[in-house]
């Protein structure tokens, strides 16, 4: 059996975080159990709402809990999804007050 990797990071403007075969997936073609859209959608909202694209992140704390948050939600949406698929998660928001600082 081919595994097949759906990838999550966030991108400016794409409430829903998961990309597969070089695209934007839509929620309706990567479903979810609703507490987990729920808690998908806020992360992703709290990235368009604190994560600039000049300076990043307000402070390394904030960084820090969302890419945590990311982790977390990534497994929980690997235990969700049908076996077979691969759920490989991408933080590249490592910018905190202009600077690009260690994780």
């Amino acid at each position: 059996m081919r595994l097949h990797t759906v990838r999550m990071f966030n991108e400016y403007g794409c409430p829903w975080p998961f990309w597969g075969d070089g695209c934007l997936l839509e929620q309706d073609d990567f479903p979810l159990p609703p507490e987990l859209t729920g808690d998908v959608l806020a992360w992703t909202r709290e990235f368009d709402l604190h994560f600039d694209y000049d300076t990043g992140w307000p402070s390394r704390e904030q960084r820090d809990a969302h890419r945590r948050e990311g982790v977390r939600l990534a497994a929980r949406v690997q235990e969700a999804v049908v076996p077979g698929v691969t759920i490989g998660f991408q933080y590249w928001e490592t910018q905190v007050g202009g600077q690009d600082l260690p994780r």
